[in-house]
């Protein structure tokens, strides 16, 4: 009896990634996306804020004063800054 031979697809290389600046600017965050140390309640206060249907895991983007925001909610949300109803 014959073995009957498995064929497995090739892999693909990988894309490689280089070290940048991206022109689309967003707030810091560590690795672990939370806001760096300084940016704690005591150093500052809230100027403006959104409620979202779910949590957030990512730093908000911001670009062209739009405020960019995936949420667990399945809704990615582009809130322009000068919106006043949204407090």
């Amino acid at each position: 009896q014959l073995a009957t031979p498995i064929l497995l697809p090739t892999p693909l290389p990988l894309p490689s990634i280089t070290p940048g600046r991206s022109p689309t600017p967003s707030l810091p965050a560590t690795a672990t996306h939370t806001p760096p140390p300084t940016a704690t309640p005591e150093a500052g206060s809230v100027r403006w804020q959104h409620k979202t249907g779910n949590w957030i895991d990512a730093a908000p983007v911001v670009r062209d004063d739009v405020v960019y925001i995936g949420s667990q909610d399945d809704v990615f949300y582009a809130i322009p800054i000068s919106d006043k109803a949204v407090i």
